[in-house]
């Protein structure tokens, strides 16, 4: 099942975190892209409800991975643009969508 897509085209500088919640009403596999507006390296984690982190995406470049397994729950997404603090991009698309396990 797709998911709406996440686009923010806010300019944004290293360190600079986009952040949201998703629910999953049962165990997902879980795929998708991150691409950067611009030249930039965004990268993605997923929470739990406890805090721990339970995906990451931090290639160098665009990400993007298939199939990742979630538990269903409510997570908190964090999109970080990284680099030293004088990178700076135009924003992010995040495109995902599910599928059962």
């Amino acid at each position: 099942d797709a998911i709406a897509v996440q686009a923010d085209a806010t300019p944004a500088t290293a360190g600079s975190i986009a952040a949201f919640s998703i629910e999953f009403t049962a165990d997902v596999l879980l795929s998708g892209t991150l691409v950067a507006g611009g030249t930039g390296d965004y990268d993605l984690s997923f929470y739990n409800t406890l805090g721990e982190q339970v995906l990451n995406e931090d290639a160098v470049g665009d990400e993007m991975w298939t199939d990742a397994p979630l538990a269903a729950g409510v997570y908190r997404v964090e999109v970080l643009l990284y680099g030293t603090m004088t990178d700076s991009d135009l924003g992010y698309t995040l495109t995902m969508s599910t599928t059962a396990p």
